[in-house]
């Protein structure tokens, strides 16, 4: 459960996540979600479509920072594997919400979609709508939210207060996740088929 201040207002939300919950703490990996990659030596080349998110939402100081990991590259020109869009979607509770498809059993992503809530956007400013969309981003590499105080976690985009970049021990926590190769990559359009699983994490408005 997840507690976030937005205009002095308490809100609450809950990650749905696969595989059962386990305690945050210093190890704040989503479950077994992560990208499969043939090697651990090179990062995962995903291709990142955002054309679609208002620059208000700073796609690409987002994408530089978490381009910043050693483990995750946005340089691929193949199959689109993230889609990430900012629109109106309504008064539905929520600032932005990562969907992620997975290989049931591996936790293998093969898609993600994220969205971003225009509705409540007049409520934040520029950096509370980058905060929002680098912590789905973040999900939907495989992060979960950032608690441990031992990490700064308010100085993280991945913890419960906004900040509207990733710190050290976010990227610390993607080498841990992609420090190993699954010889395949799950990103591939052949892989694409067997992700029938999904989990969804949304950052609530209220």
């Amino acid at each position: 459960m997840v507690r976030k201040k937005l205009l002095g207002a308490v809100v609450l939300a809950v990650a749905l996540v696969p595989f059962g919950a386990s305690p945050a703490f210093a190890n704040h990996k989503l479950g077994k979600l992560h990208w499969a990659a043939e090697t651990a030596s090179t990062p995962v080349n995903l291709t990142l479509a955002d054309s679609r998110v208002d620059s208000s939402w700073r796609p690409r100081l987002v994408r530089e920072d978490w381009a910043e990991s050693t483990q995750i590259d946005f340089n691929s020109s193949g199959a689109t594997e993230i889609t990430a869009i900012s629109d109106d979607f309504g008064n539905n509770g929520y600032l932005g919400a990562a969907f992620i498809y997975y290989m049931p059993g591996t936790g293998h992503i093969t898609r993600v979609d994220i969205q971003l809530n225009e509705f409540y956007s007049d409520l934040l400013t520029d950096d509370q709508r980058q905060s929002v969309y680098c912590q789905e981003l973040g999900h939907g590499l495989g992060l979960a939210h950032l608690h441990s105080r031992k990490y700064e976690p308010s100085k993280s985009c991945m913890s419960d207060a906004f900040w509207p970049t990733p710190n050290t021990h976010d990227y610390d926590q993607l080498e841990l996740i992609y420090n190993h190769a699954d010889g395949f990559n799950s990103f591939s359009a052949t892989s694409r088929t067997n992700g029938r699983g999904r989990a969804k994490i949304v950052i609530p408005a209220r």
